[in-house]
């Protein structure tokens, strides 16, 4: 799984110092899978769509990255052909 889906930086998102807080994945032309850093200093897993009116979901939230990301990697895999 990990070799199918690479997740990249959204560097406007970082904070002052440079580190990253979200990743995104793009799926077709206007969807993508955001795991976000949150002020809460965990991470959502949100997916975006720009469908109609653009908009972001939140789709879970947990404790640690790695989480986060088998979760996003598993939604990713289960709702879109890659």
């Amino acid at each position: 799984m990990n070799d199918e889906i690479k997740w990249e930086v959204v560097e406007e998102l970082s904070d002052e110092d440079g580190k990253a807080n979200c990743w995104g994945y793009k799926i077709g032309n206007a969807n993508f899978v955001y795991i976000t850093h949150n002020h809460n200093d965990m991470y959502d897993v949100e997916h975006s769509t720009s469908y109609g009116e653009s908009r972001i979901v939140v789709l879970k939230t947990f404790k640690r990255f790695s989480n986060a990301k088998k979760f996003a990697e598993r939604w990713i895999l289960e709702n879109y052909e890659i």
